[in-house]
């Protein structure tokens, strides 16, 4: 939460001057040459194999570190990336991510995924190996640098929703870290089981049922330790959290909490 809330305001400081960036796609876009301190291989938190992760969380590695296992980004200077996966041992679903960036400068990247590779055991005792044509544009990333870390927050490229989003992350932050401290989701009353994998739509099922018409989804983060999704929503002034766990390939439980929720502790 301090780190977030220290990029607010670095964020706050510096956006004076600065323009917006209209992105209209990635073959549209252009790329600064000038920029070349984000080159380099770094550790990554996901790997880039979709388009509906909004944060990507890095940490740069050099090579007196040695060999670096887990998952990974090398940002080449030919303005093409590779995420993968690695391990010391052979046994194991290895992905591998294929793409593009350009850099626009020193605050916004975008990204272009080309394919994604798996090999290795990834069902079973078979081995796999097959390779996945994307060719999808990811969008664009607003940059946050913090020493040999950084940041990368999907962005629209207008600064004032670039500052609400970071509002939005230490609050669901806050959120997550309260809901797992004092309680236990599996005692909540009113899981719902949704069969779509989409926020908008599984957005859409609880506001009907709860007979809410107006409301906008204001952000969504998913927290890996956790294995869970809090989607952000406002509807009548008040925020609206909805908790979505995994609970097959095909099922997502999902429950409503009011803000009011938290407030009981």
């Amino acid at each position: 939460m301090k780190n977030v809330l220290i990029l607010f305001l670095f964020l706050s400081n510096s956006s004076f001057g600065q323009k917006q960036i209209n992105y209209t796609g990635f073959n549209l876009t252009s790329h600064n040459p000038k920029i070349t301190d984000l080159q380099g291989k770094w550790g990554i938190d996901l790997l880039i194999t979709d388009k509906k992760t909004k944060e990507y969380k890095l940490n740069y590695t050099s090579a007196d570190q040695g060999i670096y296992y887990g998952n990974s980004i090398t940002l080449k200077p030919d303005r093409t990336f590779v995420s993968a996966y690695s391990a010391p041992c052979g046994n194991d679903c290895f992905t591998r991510s294929i793409g593009k960036y350009k850099i626009i400068d020193e605050n916004y990247i975008c990204l272009f995924l080309e394919k994604i590779n798996r090999s290795g055991y990834c069902t079973g005792n078979s081995i796999t190996n097959e390779v996945n044509e994307t060719n999808e544009d990811l969008g664009l990333f607003r940059i946050y640098k913090d020493g040999k870390k950084m940041t990368l927050i999907k962005s629209d490229g207008n600064l004032q929703n670039d500052e609400k989003n970071l509002q939005y992350i230490d609050l669901l932050v806050s959120r997550h870290q309260k809901i797992f401290e004092y309680y236990d989701t599996h005692n909540f009353p009113d899981w719902t089981t949704s069969k779509s994998q989409s926020e908008e739509e599984i957005t859409a099922l609880f506001m009907a049922q709860n007979q809410i018409e107006n409301y906008k989804i204001l952000y969504s983060k998913t927290f890996i330790l956790s294995a869970t999704t809090i989607i952000l929503v406002k509807a009548k002034n008040e925020y609206l959290f909805l908790l979505c766990q995994s609970v097959s390939a095909n099922d997502i439980s999902v429950v409503l909490l009011e803000d009011s929720f938290f407030s009981k502790n």
